[in-house]
């Protein structure tokens, strides 16, 4: 609102220009009497634009709270899903002091979830994916958080993500959504990794050194979907190591511009990766993540919004 105050001699000119040619004793009390109206215009304008001394309200402080630092701890949000705290790889970092926890953060009726890291700061492979988790992740007892999945891709002609997350830091990372998917319409329990087929990462934001075309996952070409143009990397035949023995298909759809607020319709991507033949058409789509793949450094993650929708 913008307020614009006439000046109180302005006022008073007007008030004596009026009065001009009436007698002086009369003139003399209605100009006292304009005078009073005046000032009492004026502090009443003032108050109006929030002046006159007045104090605004001040903006809720954030209040930031550790949920936990336990490895792969989890929490069930409100909202849907959980919250992971998800060290996959941390006995990869030998005797280094590292630290990752979960974290909320309020401000008002605001509420935000996120995580803070400390890895290596010349980490050179990817220790942790703390993240939000919507679904039955392959690794995990079934039947997961949420009964859209496991779903058939075949029969899942949309799949809309929409997020805004604030990330810093410093060092390697990603910002990066994953989908697992599986050959099964269900997630045992035990989980039986043997039934993971792929992994599609959507690369929204990442660090330049992240990226690399020297394997094992390649560049594949490009494509643009709704506007938006990805480039496309994947290696047949990941996993393995000191984690586990399975294998399965890896497939990354990097953003050529990085952003840290995308909304996008992720079954067009997983469509050109079975046109390419890199994602088989008949598998189920176990889950959808939200998360940070820490390589080096420290920094800390909020995420202001996530939403995953399904037909």
């Amino acid at each position: 609102m913008t307020c614009h105050l006439p000046a109180r001699d302005q006022l008073l000119q007007l008030s004596q220009s009026s009065f001009l040619y009436s007698q002086r004793s009369i003139q003399r009390v209605l100009l006292t009497t304009l005078t009073t109206l005046t000032t009492l215009v004026a502090a009443a304008l003032l108050s109006a634009c929030g002046g006159g001394g007045g104090t605004a309200a001040a903006a809720p402080a954030d209040v930031i709270r550790t949920l936990g630092c336990a490895p792969n701890q989890s929490v069930a949000l409100a909202s849907g899903g959980r919250l992971v705290n998800n060290t996959w790889n941390v006995a990869a970092v030998g005797n280094f002091a590292w630290s990752q926890c979960l974290l909320e953060k309020r401000s008002g009726s605001d509420v935000q979830y996120g995580w803070n890291w400390r890895w290596p700061d010349n980490g050179n492979q990817v220790y942790a994916y703390p993240e939000i988790n919507i679904g039955a992740k392959p690794w995990e007892s079934g039947p997961g958080n949420d009964a859209r999945f496991p779903r058939s891709l075949a029969s899942t002609p949309r799949l809309l993500l929409d997020f805004d997350v604030d990330s810093s830091g410093t060092g390697s990372r990603n910002l990066a959504a994953s989908f697992w998917f599986i050959r099964t319409p269900t997630v045992a329990s035990p989980p039986v990794e043997s039934d993971i087929v792929a992994e599609l990462m959507v690369w929204a934001d990442y660090t330049p050194d992240m990226v690399s075309n020297d394997g094992p996952a390649t560049l594949r070409g490009e494509v643009t979907v709704d506007g938006r143009a990805w480039m496309v990397y994947a290696a047949e035949d990941w996993g393995a190591g000191a984690v586990t023995t399975q294998r399965w298909r890896f497939i990354v759809y990097l953003a050529k511009e990085r952003t840290q607020k995308l909304s996008f319709d992720a079954r067009k991507l997983m469509a050109d990766a079975v046109a390419r033949g890199l994602l088989p058409g008949d598998a189920f789509i176990a889950n959808v993540e939200l998360g940070n793949e820490l390589v080096s450094g420290s920094g800390t993650t909020f995420v202001r919004s996530f939403t995953v929708t399904t037909p």
